[in-house]
């Protein structure tokens, strides 16, 4: 459920740094706030390659090998908070510039990590950059199965970003592969509410995880709520609806008239797919005696090679 690509990230986390120098952070209204960056604080050992990095990137064409090799030998010369958070930064802009160029997954991935991790040790990372570095550690952690780790960096991700809907999907995943299932769906409800707020539409894979948590849990007040929010968002493919409502007749037990009325529903909506689903509609059209609709469902199922024309539905 991770929704911001791994790589697509390498660009958002860069904060354009130039020439050793960076624009101060901006006041946040958070209690907590990041350390401004002081470019007069980095130590000489780290300035050279550094600069010689911001060089080979600035020069055309970029020079990502050399801004490599360079940043990759400032790291062990990192003496204070500020080395930490440049080389950081120049890390992440290293893996954005080879990610432009081309560069495959396994080389690019470890650079943005390395960068965001030093870069949220300095604590000169602004505020509202924050949940993005998270999300990206999150997303190392969770395709690795560590799932207290990738819950730690989506909380810190949420933590630092309350209204970010990703921040919150992140965490709802986490939780439910963690098997805490009612956090899983407080979680997931925040992040729907966030999502409707900032005016986007909800993805159907948010709704579609709690749904099926809720079908295999048997919670049919659950499965109705996020049945309908999904048909709501996403009600025009027959597939859709036939598991949903077949899904439902498992879970809801209904008697007889309400599930022929379920199979109205189903036939109206292009849903009834198997020959077992055409010849219980057949039969329980039959047995409330309606001939009329009994032969409409048997001719849909002829229809839909359900069974052969001619045979009798068993």
């Amino acid at each position: 459920m991770k929704l911001v690509s791994k790589l697509a990230l390498g660009a958002a986390l860069c904060t354009g740094i130039s020439g050793l120098a960076l624009a101060p952070a901006q006041a946040q209204p958070a209690a907590e706030e990041a350390v401004e960056f002081d470019a007069g604080e980095i130590s000489e050992p780290v300035r050279a390659p550094v600069a010689a990095a911001q060089a080979a990137l600035a020069a055309e064409p970029k020079d990502t090998a050399t801004a490599l090799s360079q940043t990759q030998s400032a790291v062990p010369l990192i003496v204070n908070d500020d080395d930490r958070f440049i080389v950081g930064q120049m890390l992440i802009q290293v893996g954005a510039a080879m990610q432009t160029a081309g560069a495959a997954d396994a080389q690019v991935m470890p650079l943005l990590l390395q960068g965001a991790q030093l870069s949220l040790q300095s604590n000169r990372v602004e505020i509202a950059r924050r949940p993005a570095l998270y999300i990206l550690i999150g997303n190392d952690a969770q395709e690795r199965e560590d799932w207290p780790a990738a819950l730690a960096a989506y909380e810190n991700a949420l933590r630092y970003g309350p209204q970010n809907a990703d921040a919150a999907i992140q965490v709802a995943n986490v939780q439910f592969r963690s098997n805490n299932i009612q956090a899983g769906y407080a979680t997931i409800d925040r992040a729907i509410e966030l999502k409707r707020a900032s005016g986007q539409p909800v993805p159907d894979n948010w709704i579609m995880v709690p749904l099926r948590y809720a079908a295999e849990a048997r919670d049919l007040a659950r499965f109705n709520t996020y049945s309908e929010m999904l048909l709501r968002a996403y009600g025009t493919e027959p597939d859709r609806w036939h598991d949903i409502l077949f899904s439902y007749q498992n879970l809801a037990a209904l008697d007889d008239q309400a599930n022929l009325d379920m199979f109205r529903l189903a036939r109206a909506t292009r849903s009834i797919q198997e020959p077992n689903e055409f010849q219980e509609y057949v039969v329980l059209a039959t047995t409330h005696g309606l001939p009329g609709e009994a032969q409409a469902a048997q001719n849909a199922g002829i229809a839909a090679s359900a069974w052969p024309a001619g045979a009798e539905p068993t």
